[in-house]
């Protein structure tokens, strides 16, 4: 199992994105929160609002999320990480892993 965690500048464009990803099946679900950043850009320091998504998903489709989050992310230089998970409920990574269907996963479940 896998988290992968993005960030926006707004709440709207977090759910947007958090609903594609999971209307595609590519995670069991999304966490959105609001947190503050700061970074330099151009050289400049910066403290900007943001709001995370967490997403709960397997290491077999992170390929496909990160192609669906770059496509429709507002940042020019989107962060989009994955952080393993050392341990979980059984039952719990068993439902996440039964929602995250991979690309050829669903593709073999259409041909069934």
């Amino acid at each position: 199992m896998l988290i992968v965690y993005t960030t926006v500048g707004d709440e709207a464009a977090a759910k947007r994105l958090a609903e594609t990803v999971i209307r595609a099946q590519l995670a069991a679900c999304a966490q959105i929160s609001r947190i503050e950043s700061l970074y330099l850009w151009a050289g400049d320091m910066q403290q900007t609002p943001e709001w995370r998504i967490a997403f709960k998903t397997t290491e077999a489709c992170y390929d496909a999320i990160t192609t669906v989050l770059k496509a429709d992310h507002p940042y020019e230089l989107p962060q989009i990480i994955a952080v393993p998970v050392c341990a979980a409920h059984p039952e719990y990574a068993l439902w996440v892993d039964s929602k995250s269907i991979a690309p050829t996963k669903q593709g073999a479940a259409h041909r069934a």
